[in-house]
């Protein structure tokens, strides 16, 4: 009798199993709280530690450019997903039944009663978001300065300026360009004025045409009847000169023979002086006479040349006639063989070319304004 228990004593005995357990699994708040406090100060000053270094260094600001771009980057489908469209589903309770056995001598801790089953419950369809097509990227805009007014007003001015000076500069053009045009119009009108004087030689229109031929605002024909004229000058004065040299060398070969005093000379001075008063010489055979007016005439002929004054036709066929007798005779005298006389037969091409370049200089002189 003594030993059973009573129903009280068991109910106090039960609570008192209760409110151990109960204790034993939940902890202490207060500990929990006080912990995860430290962390977040730890935290919190590792993190200001990090971002004043940074920020010392100069590479925070880089670095949320960085983060910023790259948050900027991140495509639609990428997005994080808003946690309000995610349907919380309610974990399932657990039921406890503390069934407590007052039979005698006995109780029974509390029993965890099976847990109640979970109906999977079918998701709503989420439709998916459309495609959004990427958009090509834009170019950077660059922010243009803005102009003042009077900036623009001087700019104005300063091309108002230019194109005043640019117009100077091309009338002062215009203007050197017509005296240039008058200075050559005038050169070849002196020049022309030279070629068509009589008294010009050939040495100086062979000069007047090659400075005809060096103007620059001679057309392509008129250059090249220029240069044409000028070549033909020089070939002319040069067979004349050849001509010339040549009448004098076989005029220098015309030998005549000197005879010498026929009155002799008195010892006594005053008797030498009076017979030195009179010459007495043997008269020439007909041979030297001959002889003597040949070699007057080539030097006649010679000196002709040299004034460009040409002999006539006749004249000057005589003459070669005679010289060419003259040397024969003196090439079969010294059994020499027959020399080249190195003279023209008539002076007939010589002529035609002279009056070639007096006619083209007269027609270069009447076109006037049309020489350049």
């Amino acid at each position: 009798m003594d030993n059973k228990q009573t129903p009280e004593t068991n109910d106090e005995a039960i609570e008192a199993v209760i409110a151990e357990s109960v204790g034993q699994a939940e902890p202490s708040p207060k500990r929990g709280t006080g912990l995860l406090t430290r962390v977040l100060v730890l935290l919190f000053v590792v993190v200001a530690l990090v971002f004043g270094t940074l920020a010392a260094g100069g590479h925070l600001q880089p670095l949320l450019q960085k983060l910023t771009a790259s948050f900027d980057a991140v495509p639609p489908s990428q997005a994080p997903i808003d946690p309000e469209q995610v349907v919380a589903q309610p974990a399932p309770a657990a039921t406890q039944d503390e069934a407590i056995s007052h039979e005698a001598g006995s109780f029974v801790l509390p029993v965890t009663a099976p847990a109640t089953p979970v109906v999977d419950t079918p998701a709503e369809p989420v439709e998916p978001a459309p495609a959004v097509e990427e958009e090509p990227a834009m170019a950077p805009v660059i922010s243009q300065p803005v102009v003042g007014k009077a900036e623009i007003d001087h700019l104005m001015t300063t091309i108002d300026t230019l194109s005043g000076e640019l117009a100077l500069m091309r009338k002062a053009q215009n203007e050197l360009k017509t005296n240039r045009d008058q200075q050559q119009q005038m050169d070849l009108q002196v020049r022309t004025g030279w070629l068509v004087d009589p008294a010009i030689s050939l040495q100086q229109t062979q000069q007047a045409w090659e400075e005809i031929a060096l103007l620059p605002g001679l057309t392509a024909g008129q250059r090249d009847e220029a240069n044409r004229m000028h070549a033909l000058a020089t070939r002319t004065a040069r067979e004349v000169k050849q001509w010339r040299e040549t009448l004098v060398k076989w005029a220098d070969m015309m030998v005549v023979p000197v005879h010498p005093e026929v009155l002799p000379q008195p010892e006594h001075p005053w008797l030498a002086w009076i017979v030195g008063q009179f010459h007495l010489h043997k008269a020439p055979s007909a041979e030297a006479d001959r002889l003597s007016g040949l070699r007057t005439r080539l030097l006649d002929a010679a000196r002709h040349l040299s004034l460009e004054a040409w002999p006539d036709k006749a004249t000057w066929q005589a003459l070669h006639a005679e010289l060419l007798l003259q040397v024969r005779a003196f090439s079969a005298a010294n059994a020499e063989p027959m020399p080249e006389l190195g003279l023209p037969e008539n002076l007939d091409a010589l002529q035609r070319d002279v009056a070639l370049l007096h006619s083209t200089a007269q027609s270069w002189k009447a076109r006037g304004q049309e020489g350049i």
